[in-house]
């Protein structure tokens, strides 16, 4: 069923795009560059990375997904769109413990996001 989509459902539906993107792109270059050099064991701060990068994926698809749902203006965009910001969140903060020590030049991408999230929710 469709719902009549608003100025702020297309803002919404732009930025989840360009975070989902983001995380699919970061993690796609990291793959390129060949850092999964163990495989499914690669370990990184004693913890397999896999299960990271698998979670980051799923928070970039499902971020797109409703991102998709909100343009076309499906009721289950919206939904999709909130559990979509709960995971980039999520992500966001548990990857920004890693940065600040390991990574500092991604710490300013990553606060990006939280800030991009937390308009969404104000728009949606």
């Amino acid at each position: 069923m469709k719902v009549q989509r608003a100025w702020q459902d297309l803002i919404v539906s732009i930025l989840l795009t360009l975070v989902g993107f983001s995380m699919l792109g970061f993690w796609g270059m990291w793959l390129a560059q060949g850092n999964l050099v163990d495989g499914v064991n690669t370990v990184e701060n004693n913890n397999y990375i896999v299960f990271h990068i698998t979670a980051e994926s799923i928070a970039g698809l499902i971020a797109i997904l409703g991102a998709i749902g909100l343009f076309i203006g499906w009721q289950w965009g919206r939904s999709l769109a909130f559990i979509a910001g709960g995971m980039v969140i999520y992500s966001t903060i548990n990857s920004l413990g890693d940065s600040v020590k390991n990574l500092p030049a991604l710490t300013m991408p990553l606060v990006a996001s939280l800030i991009v999230v937390f308009i969404c929710f104000g728009l949606l």
